[in-house]
């Protein structure tokens, strides 16, 4: 178990909004810091597709789509394609 402490300002305001939501605040603060990590993961993930264009732009290298999605539509099955390789489009 994890203990805050929080300004009065604050836990006023985390209550007002619990009470709205007919949530405890236990369950607001659960909701809240889930949402906060899965809006960090998605901007890590953002972080790396620009990244990854970069790396396009400079390089003319990739897998075209077609390819990507044969591939991945054949994991799991008997016929599963080895992955397919970037090359200048």
């Amino acid at each position: 178990m994890t203990t805050i402490i929080v300004p009065d300002e604050i836990d006023k305001a985390f209550a007002d909004l619990a009470a709205e939501r007919s949530l405890s605040k236990n369950d607001l603060m659960l909701a809240a810091l889930a949402e906060y990590l899965l809006d960090k993961e998605a901007a890590a993930g953002l972080a790396e597709a620009d990244e990854a264009w970069a790396e396009f732009e400079k390089t003319g290298e990739g897998v075209p789509l077609e390819e990507a999605a044969g591939w991945l539509a054949s994991w799991g099955t008997p016929g599963s394609k080895p992955s397919p390789q970037c090359r200048k489009l």
